[in-house]
């Protein structure tokens, strides 16, 4: 299951034009020119313990000063990476638990909560909305942004998919979170969950939750799962009867723009 969810991580099918996609068989990472983290991340490695130092070098050569993170599942991770990573400025951030169900699994669902695939601006914006109350200060697009993501997760076949979630009695939305559909491995990543605070602990997440192993099952996954942080969506998963696998390891520089 790891190797799974690992080659899901690596699906990079999002990445925009001018992000580089290095694949070979000791390592998959990319870079860009613009100083955005997400384009500077190396995720997945397969070299041996003695080609560490020389690749942990490589990487930081081609990442240069742009903010830069490491994000090894079990299978690429080796106890020398720490010292090497720490030795060129990357320092671990948290790690992070593998947690999978199948997408037939029951959740138990609020009946206080209607949860909706974004399929339109208005809720598009909500699932803004409720992603900034979640994880203050949130997203900051700008409108060509908002523009490409509307309709990367809108359109038919789409491979990302939002789920928001409206409180029944006053409309407002409460909850929500995404998955990315991986047909190869199978399985859906689950990203981005959160409900705002003064609504939770009342079901909202697994109505979001519930529509997302939905989505993913309707797509041809067999399972969903998510990189969990253990003081957050860790507990609320594992309560759901998530079961365990290995870790995620994150180790980020800031970089210098």
């Amino acid at each position: 299951m790891d190797r799974r969810f690992e080659a899901a991580m690596g699906d990079l099918f999002w990445v925009p034009h001018d992000v580089v996609v290095v694949d070979r068989s000791d390592v998959l990472y990319t870079f860009g020119r613009r100083p955005v983290e997400a384009h500077h991340q190396v995720l997945r490695v397969r070299a041996s313990a003695d080609a560490v130092p020389a690749l942990v070098a490589e990487v930081d050569r081609v990442h240069g000063t742009k903010p830069s993170r490491w994000q090894l599942a079990d299978p690429s991770w080796q106890p020398s990476f720490a010292r090497h990573l720490d030795a060129h400025g990357w320092r671990s951030r948290r790690d992070y638990r593998l947690r999978v169900t199948g997408v037939g699994r029951r959740i138990p669902v609020s009946r206080d909560v209607d949860a909706v695939v974004v399929h339109d601006r208005a809720t598009f914006d909500a699932f803004l909305t409720v992603a900034r109350a979640a994880f203050p200060p949130g997203p900051t697009l700008s409108e060509d942004d908002l523009v490409q993501q509307l309709a990367d997760c809108t359109a038919p076949g789409a491979r990302i998919r939002r789920v928001v979630a409206f409180h029944r009695a006053t409309g407002a939305p409460v909850s929500a979170g995404a998955v990315t559909v991986c047909p190869e491995p199978g399985v859906g990543l689950l990203w981005g969950g959160g409900t705002v605070p003064e609504a939770r602990g009342r079901g909202a997440y697994r109505a979001v939750l519930a529509t997302r192993l939905a989505v993913a099952q309707a797509a041809g996954c067999t399972h969903v799962g998510l990189y969990a942080n253990p003081e957050t969506s860790e507990p609320i998963v594992a309560a759901l009867g998530f079961d365990a696998f290995g870790l995620l390891r994150v180790w980020d520089r800031a970089g210098e723009g």
